[in-house]
């Protein structure tokens, strides 16, 4: 289940935002309308805006800068999206300098008190550096909220420092109240998929460079359908995205007149299994394209496998029970994605090879 953790010290003039925001996982009617209630209180307090969100597994929510860094620290490895205001400076958080400084002492980070006070009004440039620091992947995870964009770099050299080596994007760097905020809204409406995206961030990459970005659909759904364990669902789409590959490969190599494609009806069908069998096997001989046993044996056993599943219907309708997906077991699965992100690779280095030389 994909987790968010959101950080902003202003809770109380934001439920209007909460509840934009967060529509996709508050969808809980009582959480909907616990907010409701404190958006029309004459005096909410932000303790009562994190209860109303707590029946949420997928949310957890900061307002002061030492609560924020104490899950930062020790829930990071759980978060797929965190959204952080840049000034947390609502909350005085003087009389705990001393536990903030033990708990970056902890993670390798020597910070004396004065040093932390020197992020006061940009608080959000300390726990960015902390989230990289811990893990890198967190600079496609992050995304930044400031009053002015404009503004937002001033007098920071850290996050300056790092966008310019690349462990954090510019771009996520977001203005309160601009449009641009709609993409965070758009993130959350289907987050397994912004989750997916960086889980297999390089697969994803070359599929959108190498094909299109149908079949980074296809490939998200693959590992929706591995992860939800719809056996059926996953081998059709699984023999649709290798089937795109193969056919792009196949072009590329100038074998689209080829025996390895035949006619039904107006359509041109490349036949895999002789493809990947001879076919590849024979241009790797000649060129050197990279196609060594283990992804030979990747494509036949996702062919293979797939083929056996869903051979009996084009249709994705048809009851598990009367197919081999239902024989399928979760080793199998786990194997096939597996295989699938191989084959990904390949191809990316092939398509790449394939303009170098070109």
């Amino acid at each position: 289940m994909p987790k968010i953790l959101y950080i902003e010290d202003e809770l109380t003039r934001n439920i209007a935002t909460i509840r934009k925001f967060f529509e996709p996982v508050l969808k809980d009617k009582s959480i909907q309308n616990a907010l409701k209630e404190l958006e029309s209180s004459d005096r909410p307090f932000p303790e009562d805006i994190v209860e109303a969100c707590s029946p949420s597994s997928e949310l957890d929510i900061a307002y002061t800068f030492p609560r924020a860094l104490e899950l930062v620290i020790v829930n990071h490895k759980s978060y797929d999206l965190v959204i952080v205001d840049r000034n947390l400076s609502l909350y005085q958080y003087v009389d705990e300098l001393e536990s903030m400084k033990d708990m970056l002492c902890g993670i390798g980070q020597d910070f004396d008190e004065e040093r932390i006070l020197e992020f006061h009004e940009r608080e959000g440039d300390l726990l960015l550096q902390v989230l990289v620091k811990l893990d890198t992947t967190y600079k496609d995870k992050v995304y930044y909220l400031t009053a002015n964009t404009s503004d937002a770099l001033r007098g920071s050299p850290q996050l300056q420092t790092l966008i310019d080596v690349d462990s954090f994007r510019q771009d996520h760097i977001i203005e309160k109240g601009s449009p641009r905020e709609k993409m965070i809204s758009e993130i959350l409406s289907d987050i397994k998929a912004f989750r997916i995206q960086n889980t297999y961030r390089t697969q994803c990459n070359i599929l959108r460079k190498c094909l299109e970005e149908e079949s980074v659909n296809q490939f998200i759904n693959v590992v929706k359908h591995y992860e939800k364990n719809n056996r059926r669902e996953f081998v059709f789409d699984l023999r649709n995205l290798l089937e795109n590959i193969l056919k792009k490969t196949a072009y590329c190599l100038g074998e689209h007149n080829a025996d390895y494609w035949k006619k039904i009806g107006r359509k041109s069908h490349l036949q895999i299994r002789p493809f990947i069998l001879t076919g590849l096997k024979t241009y790797d001989d000649i060129y050197n394209i990279g196609y060594n046993a283990v992804i030979q044996n990747a494509c036949v056993s996702i062919y293979s496998i797939s083929s056996e599943c869903v051979v009996h219907s084009n249709s994705k309708s048809v009851d598990i029970e009367s197919t081999s997906a239902s024989n399928l077991t979760v080793f199998t699965m786990n194997t096939l994605i597996n295989e699938i992100c191989d084959v990904i690779l390949w191809f990316g280095s092939y398509m790449e090879r394939l303009s170098t030389d070109g």
